[in-house]
């Protein structure tokens, strides 16, 4: 990585694998690149109505690489949407602080890079490239990142922050600090330990939900 990034990290308070949150949907104090509050959408009227997020309350720091995961369905992809202002949530409100924010990789001018599964269709080396590329490109732009994916492993890679959604209607129920300690390689025992931390709190909310 490089020292650029390496002087955009604050350091970690916390161990591998502890959660970063007191309680479900309280906001982190400070200054924000995005900052949801209690945001909800709803997809149709009346019985038809699916309700996809559910009082989503989420900061992300300037120059933070958060990961979203969570089953599929539960509105990760529509979270991004609403960030980018290419639809409007039901109730709650987003705020950018008048940041540009695209849903394009390697976008010229942006502050605010949202990532859907980019690398989902990779082959494994070719995902590993771009992982670097991607870190690189972070670090020497100052960007903040908000990064979709299933792959745990590849969200504790990338990520200062993992951010697990529940089944539908998605909801913020936990959050991870990945503490970096040198560079990260996503075969690494440390990643490996994390994530496996993580994959077990996916799978009680998708047994919980019968998913």
């Amino acid at each position: 990585m490089s020292s650029v990034a390496q002087s955009r990290r604050t350091p970690p308070e916390q161990a591998a694998g502890a959660s970063a949150r007191s309680g479900p949907g309280e906001e982190a104090a400070g200054p924000a690149a995005v900052r949801l509050s209690e945001v909800s959408k709803v997809y149709g009227r009346g019985p038809s109505a699916v309700l996809a997020l559910d009082r989503v309350s989420l900061t992300v720091a300037p120059g933070e690489f958060t990961c979203l995961i969570g089953a599929s369905g539960c509105g990760k992809s529509t979270l991004l949407s609403l960030v980018a202002g290419l639809d409007q949530p039901t109730a709650g409100s987003i705020s950018t602080e008048g940041r540009r924010v695209t849903l394009m990789f390697l976008a010229q001018d942006a502050d605010v890079l949202l990532m859907d599964e980019p690398f989902g269709a990779l082959d494994a080396m070719t995902r590993d490239l771009l992982h670097e590329e991607l870190e690189r490109i972070w670090g020497q732009q100052g960007l903040t990142v908000l990064f979709v994916t299933h792959n745990v492993r590849e969200a504790v890679r990338l990520g200062d922050r993992v951010v697990v959604l529940s089944s539908r209607p998605g909801r913020v129920i936990e959050e991870y600090r990945v503490p970096r300690q040198g560079p990260r390689r996503i075969d690494s025992p440390e990643v490996a330990r994390l994530a496996a931390t993580i994959t077990d709190r996916l799978r009680e909310e998708m047994s919980r939900h019968g998913d």
